[in-house]
Formats: structure tokens, C-alpha cells, sequence
């Protein structure tokens, strides 16, 4: 019984795994525009943290740390 509960833990755990990962996939591209603006913006003598919600609003997000929900 005990094996039947770890077994299904694991396979939880692995799809938690897939599903994360394809998360990250997805978010790659815009983790690339922050670099790209971020180094923009620091040739330029900017403030990073300026950058950041300018991305956001770009990609139609809200910036980090604004309200996101975070996994449990």
C-alpha cells in the first residue's frame, strides 16, 4: 500500500516536472528581451528596475513582484 502511494507521488511529481518545464520553455523569450533590454538600458545609464516594468508593459504582463501568485 505504502509502495501504491509513492508510486503515485512520483508520477505527481514528474508531471509537476513536465509541466514546469514547459513553463519555462514558454518564458524564455521574454527572460532574452529583459537581458537584451537590460544591457540597452545599462549602456545607456539607465535603471534596471525602469527596465523591468517597461518589459512587462511591452509583453502585456505586470512586472515581477507585483501580485503574482506563486505555486504551492
Amino acid at each position: 500500500m505504502q509502495l501504491d502511494f509513492h508510486k503515485q507521488e512520483c508520477e505527481n511529481l514528474r508531471a509537476e516536472i513536465e509541466s514546469l518545464n514547459a513553463q519555462i520553455k514558454e518564458l524564455l523569450p521574454y527572460e532574452r528581451l529583459y537581458r537584451m533590454k537590460a544591457r540597452q538600458r545599462e549602456a545607456e545609464g539607465m535603471d534596471v528596475g525602469a527596465v523591468a516594468t517597461e518589459t512587462a508593459r511591452a509583453a502585456g504582463r505586470r512586472p515581477a513582484g507585483s501580485g503574482r501568485r506563486r505555486a504551492v
